[in-house]
C-alpha cells in the first residue's frame, strides 16, 4: 500500500507475540490474532506456489501484524527485510475496497516480497552483498521504478480477487480527469509530481503500464524486463533498455501506446455540469463529502495552498470558511442544521503502534469545537437533528469486530445497535425512529440495512452484493449514497416511502456525496483541477433489479484471473510458538558509507524485526587530525523508558602545541542512560516531547612523549536533554507550517570535576505575507563555565558565514523569510527533475561575551539562500542549495565580508 516506515518501539510490553511459519514466511502476531494469521499464512502459501510470474526465487520474510492502529496500510521494506500489516480495515470502500482487509494485504504485500526476492540479481545483488540491504534497496530503486512495484501489486490484487483497485472507478479517475480536460503531461512530470498541477500518483500510473504490458506482451513480459533492469544489463537507463529489448520499441513509445490504449477505453463526456467552485491557477483545490441543503453546501476543503477546513458554499458559488479541521485520517463528516461531527486522530503518548480516534462536534456558527471520547476508536459519526445523541462505528481495540453505538454528547453509551466479528458496520445515519447502516460481510459484499430502535431489529434495504457503497446523506426524507455501478461511482437514492432505489446522477469521473438542490444534484466531481462542487442534471432512474456484482475490471482484460479469496481457508498445519522480543536483537542488515568532510564513516546498521532494538557499529576516520575511531551504539524500545548505550574508542588523536611539540592520545567515550519519546498529537496540532538523561565517561590515555608530561585522565558527567516540537498541519506548497515551535535544551554537568554547559536552541514558525510564505524566527543561548576542567562539544548555531567560536556566554537571534520563486516542473534525461526553486532572506545577530574581560562582541550577518527541491532518477527526493552571507562584523574575525557556501543534500542514500 502507501509507503510506510517501521515505528521504533511502537508496541507496549503487554503485547504477547506469537509466531507461525515455514521456509517461506514467518508471521509474528499478537496472541488474539491467531485466526487472522492462519488466513494470511494460507494465502501466502498459495501465492508462493501458484503465482510466481515475476520469478521463482523465494527468501523467507518476517511479517508483523499490527492490530491496535487506526489506519489501514501495509508495507514491505529492506533494511531489514520485513513486512508489516496494519490491520484496521478501511472505512472508505471506494479507495481500498470492502474485502477482508488482512486478505487484501496478503495479496498485495506478498507481491512486494516476491518482487524484492527476484530483483536480487546482477549488480543489485553485488551491491547488496557488499553494502547489505540498504545498498540493494538503492540499486533496486535506481533500476526498477516505484510505479512498477505498486502497479504490479495492484494488478495482482485485481487478478486474484473479485475486487482490487483495478476495478474501482475512484482509483482510475485521475487519468480519466486529465484526458477529459485535455491535459497531457510528460512522463517525467507524471513520475515526479507537481506543486502546481494535479498529477496522478505512481499507483494508477503503474497499473496502466503494468496491465498494458501483461496484455500486450504476455504473462512473462515483466519477469524478463525486471530481471534485466535489476541486473543492470545496461548500466545507463537499465529500465528503458530492458523495455526496448523485449518490445522492440523505445520506452517513450511504449508509454504512449499504453496511454492510447487506456484512452480508447474511456467513455465520452456527454454531460455539461455547472461548477459551483472555480479553478485556481497554480493550485489544486478539493471539496469533498458535500452535505447539501436548500441554500448551501457544507464540504471539507483542502488545497495545495491551505490546510483542511470546513466551508459553506451557497448556490451561487460564494464560499465562507466555517473552521479548520482537526488532524484526521478520514475526511468524512456528518452534520445537522447547527453542528458538524467527524472523527479525529489522537495519538497514544508512548506507543506509536497504538492510536485512537475521537469524535469532535463543531458549531457551524461560532467555530467552537468539543471533543468526545479519549481512548476510543470511533469512526464515521452521525449526529441527530436535535444534537442530543450521536451514532458511531466503534472498532474493538484488537480490531476483531465493529459495532454501531448510540452515544450521548458526553460519549456515554446509550445503546449497542449492532456488533459482529464477521461483519463491518459503517456510515450509520439517523432516520425516523432508527438508522441506516452500511454493512460489509466476510466475503466483502456490501448491503444497506435499517435498524429500528424500538423493534430492535434490522430490515434489509439493499441486498448483499459485490459492490462498493458509502458516503451517505439524508435530505427530504431520502437517503442519498454512492454506489459503484457500470464502471462509475454514481449517486443513488433510497426513498423509504416507496421503498424504491434510484440511480440519480452520474458523471464520467464519478460524483461523490451530495443530494438534490432545486432541479439539479449538487455533488463533488473529480477533475484535473481537483474535486469540484458541481450541479449536474438528475435522472432518477428506478432500479428494479439491482445487480449482485457491480464491479468489473476497468479498461484492461486480466491475464488468467483467479479469485483466490473465494477458496480461502485457514492454515492449521503450522505450529505456533511464543515470539520473544529479544529474538535476533541486533539483526545487522546494512553497511553504509557516510561523509561529512573531514569525517568519513562506515556504519553497520541493525534493527530487530519487531522494531525494539536499533544498533550501529561504526568506523570513522578524520582527515584533518588523521585519527580513527570505532564505536557501538544501541537503544532498546520495548520498555516505556528506552535504555540507550554508546561506546567509542578513538586512536591517535593529536594536537600541535605552539612550541611545535605534538601531543598524541587515545580517547575512550561511553554513556548509558534512558530516553522517553512522547507523542501528544491531538486536535489541530502535532506535539512531540523527548526526554533523555545519560551518564557519560571520557578517558584520556596519553601516548608517546605526552605520557611523560601528563597523567591519564577520566572525566564523568551527566547529560540531560529535552526536545519539544508542536506545529500545525501543512499544505504541500507551504514551505513550513504556519504555526509551530521547535526547541531543544541540553544541560551537561560534571560528576568528577566541576564543568557545565547549557545550550538552548529553538525555532518559531509563523505565516508570511502570502499563504505559501513562511517566517521563521530562531534563537539560541549557551552558557558554560570558565574553569577549564573539561571542554564539551560546541553545538551553538553561530551567525551564518562565521566560523564557530566558543565563549562562556553566547546569544543568537535570527529571522528567515522563506518564499517560493518558481515551480519549474522540468527535468532532463530522467535523471533530475526540478519541482520547486525557493528562496530565503535571512538576518542573524549573535552576541558573545568574555567573562574575564567583561566584553561583548557582536557577529551579524545578512544574506540569502536558494534551495532546489528536486527528484533524482524519478524517485529520490533531494534538496540542495546555495548560501550567500555578508558578514557585517567580519573584521573581528580577520576575514573578508563575503562568503558563499554550497548547502549539501541530507540523507540522499538513507
Amino acid at each position: 500500500m502507501d509507503a510506510q516506515a517501521q515505528v521504533f518501539g511502537g508496541n507496549p510490553l503487554s503485547t504477547r507475540w506469537q509466531q507461525m511459519g515455514n521456509d517461506t514466511f514467518n508471521i509474528i502476531f499478537p496472541s488474539n490474532k491467531l485466526e487472522t494469521a492462519r488466513q494470511i499464512a494460507w494465502l501466502i502459501r498459495w501465492q508462493s506456489k501458484n503465482n510466481n510470474n515475476i520469478g521463482q526465487k523465494v527468501k523467507k520474510v518476517n511479517i508483523v501484524l499490527q492490530a491496535d492502529v487506526t489506519y489501514s496500510n501495509g508495507y514491505v521494506g529492506l533494511g531489514p527485510f520485513r513486512s508489516e500489516f496494519y490491520l484496521m480495515p478501511p472505512t472508505d470502500p471506494f479507495s481500498l475496497g470492502s474485502q477482508l482487509w488482512p486478505s487484501n494485504l496478503a495479496i498485495h504485500e506478498y507481491r512486494h516480497v516476491q518482487q524484492y526476492n527476484n530483483f536480487n540479481v546482477g549488480l543489485s545483488k553485488t551491491v547488496g552483498t557488499i553494502f547489505g540491504e540498504n545498498g540493494r534497496a538503492l540499486f533496486n530503486a535506481m533500476s526498477v521504478p516505484d510505479w512498477f512495484f505498486e502497479g504490479d501489486a495492484v494488478y495482482n490484487e485485481t487478478r486474484l480477487s473479485n475486487q482490487g483497485r483495478g476495478r474501482f472507478p475512484l482509483f482510475m479517475n485521475d487519468f480519466a480527469a486529465l484526458l477529459l480536460d485535455k491535459k497531457k503531461y510528460s512522463y517525467q512530470k507524471i513520475r515526479n509530481g507537481s506543486y502546481n498541477d494535479y498529477v496522478p500518483n505512481h499507483y494508477s500510473l503503474g497499473y496502466i503500464l503494468v496491465a498494458y504490458g501483461y496484455e500486450k506482451y504476455g504473462n512473462d513480459f515483466w519477469e524478463k524486463v525486471t530481471h534485466d533492469a535489476a541486473s543492470f544489463k545496461s548500466i545507463l537507463y537499465p529500465w528503458q533498455s530492458a523495455i526496448k529489448k523485449y518490445t522492440g520499441i523505445s520506452f517513450k513509445q511504449f508509454t504512449e501506446n499504453a496511454f492510447q490504449y487506456y484512452e480508447r477505453s474511456l467513455p465520452a463526456d456527454t454531460l455539461s455540469p455547472v461548477f459551483l467552485t472555480k479553478k485556481k491557477k497554480n493550485n489544486v483545490i478539493n471539496y469533498e463529502f458535500p452535505i447539501v441543503s436548500d441554500d448551501n453546501t457544507i464540504a471539507v476543503k483542502t488545497s495545495y495552498k491551505s490546510i483542511p477546513q470546513f466551508v459553506a458554499v451557497d448556490s451561487s458559488g460564494k464560499e465562507k470558511k466555517v473552521a479548520t479541521q482537526s488532524i484526521s485520517y478520514d475526511d468524512y463528516f456528518s452534520a445537522n442544521d447547527k453542528e458538524i461531527v467527524y472523527s479525529s486522530l489522537k495519538a497514544d503518548p508512548r506507543w506509536g503502534n497504538r492510536q485512537y480516534s475521537n469524535v469532535r462536534i463543531l458549531n457551524k456558527l461560532t467555530g467552537n469545537e468539543k471533543k468526545i471520547g479519549n481512548r476510543t476508536k470511533w469512526f464515521t459519526p452521525d449526529i441527530s437533528s436535535t444534537g442530543d445523541s450521536l451514532l458511531v462505528m466503534k472498532m474493538s481495540d484488537e480490531g476483531n469486530k465493529s459495532a454501531i453505538q448510540l452515544i450521548n454528547r458526553e460519549g456515554l453509551l446509550l445503546k449497542n445497535i449492532a456488533e459482529d466479528s464477521s461483519s463491518l458496520f459503517t456510515y450509520p445515519k439517523f432516520f425516523g425512529n432508527g438508522c441506516f447502516v452500511f454493512v460489509r460481510n466476510e466475503k466483502g459484499e456490501m448491503s444497506i440495512r435499517y435498524y429500528h430502535f424500538e423493534k430492535k431489529g434490522f430490515e434489509t434495504i439493499l441486498d448483499s452484493g459485490n459492490r462498493l457503497l458509502g458516503y451517505p446523506s439524508i435530505k427530504n426524507d431520502t437517503l442519498y449514497f454512492n454506489s459503484s455501478s457500470k464502471g462509475k461511482d454514481a449517486l443513488w437514492a433510497y426513498v423509504p416511502k416507496s421503498k424504491q432505489i434510484f440511480d440519480v446522477a452520474t458523471y464520467p469521473t464519478g460524483i461523490y456525496g451530495g443530494a438534490e438542490q432545486g432541479d439539479r444534484v449538487v455533488g463533488s466531481v473529480f477533475t484535473s483541477a481537483g474535486r469540484r462542487l458541481a450541479k449536474i442534471s438528475s435522472s432518477w432512474v428506478n432500479i428494479e433489479n439491482v445487480s449482485v456484482d457491480t464491479l468489473r475490471p476497468l479498461y484492461f482484460n486480466l491475464e488468467n484471473p483467479e479469485p483466490v479469496l473465494d477458496k480461502i481457508s485457514m492454515d492449521t498445519t503450522l505450529s505456533i510458538s511464543k515470539y520473544k522480543r529479544w529474538t535476533h536483537p541486533f539483526n545487522f542488515h546494512s553497511l553504509q558509507p557516510d561523509w561529512d568532510d573531514p569525517n568519513y564513516t562506515f556504519s553497520l546498521y541493525g534493527e530487530s524485526v519487531l522494531g525494539t532494538v536499533q544498533s550501529e557499529l561504526y568506523y570513522n576516520y578524520n582527515r584533518n587530525e588523521k585519527y580513527s575511531a570505532v564505536g557501538f551504539s544501541s537503544v532498546y524500545g520495548g520498555w516505556f523508558l528506552m535504555p540507550v548505550i554508546n561506546v567509542s574508542q578513538t586512536f591517535n588523536r593529536q594536537v600541535q602545541q605552539s612550541n611545535g611539540n605534538i601531543l598524541k592520545w587515545n580517547e575512550l567515550n561511553g554513556n548509558i542512560g534512558l530516553r522517553l519519546p512522547l507523542n501528544y498529537t491531538s486536535g489541530k496540532m502535532y506535539r512531540y516531547l523527548t526526554l533523555q538523561s545519560t551518564v557519560n565517561t571520557n578517558y584520556i590515555q596519553w601516548q608517546g612523549n605526552a605520557s611523560k608530561i601528563a597523567d591519564n585522565k577520566t572525566f564523568n558527567y551527566w547529560s540531560n536533554q529535552l526536545s519539544f516540537s508542536t506545529y500545525s498541519q501543512q499544505a504541500s506548497q507551504q514551505i513550513y507550517p504556519h504555526l509551530g515551535l521547535a526547541m531543544s535544551t541540553l544541560y551537561r554537568t560534571g560528576i568528577t570535576a566541576k564543568a557545565y554547559q547549557w545550550l538552548t536552541v529553538g525555532n518559531i514558525y509563523l505565516p508570511g505575507l502570502v499563504n505559501t510564505h513562511s517566517l521563521v524566527v530562531n534563537g539560541a543561548y549557551m552558557m558554560r563555565d570558565t574553569i577549564g576542567n573539561y571542554n564539551y562539544s560546541n553545538g551553538f548555531p553561530i551567525s551564518r558565514g562565521y566560523s564557530l567560536i566558543s565563549y562562556p556566554r553566547m546569544w543568537k537571534l535570527g529571522a528567515n523569510y522563506h518564499f517560493p520563486i518558481v515551480y519549474p516542473d522540468w527535468g532532463f534525461g530522467n535523471i533530475v527533475y526540478f519541482l520547486r526553486i525557493r528562496g530565503n532572506a535571512f538576518y542573524d545577530y549573535s552576541s558573545v561575551k568574555s567573562l574575564r574581560y567583561q566584553r561583548s562582541y557582536h557577529l551579524r550577518s545578512v544574506g540569502g539562500e536558494i534551495y532546489f527541491d528536486t527528484k533524482w532518477w524519478n524517485q529520490e527526493s533531494v534538496t540542495f542549495g546555495i548560501r550567500y552571507s555578508n558578514m557585517i562584523d567580519h573584521k573581528l574575525m580577520g576575514t573578508g565580508a563575503n562568503r558563499w557556501e554550497f548547502i549539501l543534500p541530507i540523507g540522499l542514500f538513507k
